[in-house]
């Protein structure tokens, strides 16, 4: 699947989406994590689909001052909504 735009990503995947974003809230309060995004798509993870956001942050390997960035990925599954049935 293509890349998906953060725009596109809420309003297909609402449910995910915001799963993601309390997730880059946690970590930013934790941490006080720069985060970047850099691009969003749906992966297969374990047969389960999955949306993927992968970031840029500042918070390198504890082990290697070096390092100023690093990146990291937040994922969350997309959960199947039952379909409408409309009753006229």
């Amino acid at each position: 699947m293509k890349a998906l735009t953060p725009i596109t990503a809420s309003q297909l995947y609402p449910d995910a989406w915001s799963n993601i974003l309390l997730q880059m809230d946690d970590l930013r309060r934790d941490s006080g994590a720069d985060i970047i995004a850099l691009s969003i798509s749906v992966v297969n993870v374990g047969g389960v689909p999955t949306l993927e956001l992968i970031t840029l942050t500042d918070l390198g390997p504890a082990d290697d001052e070096d390092v100023i960035s690093s990146p990291l990925r937040f994922h969350a599954a997309i959960a199947e909504r039952p379909a409408l049935r409309v009753v006229r």
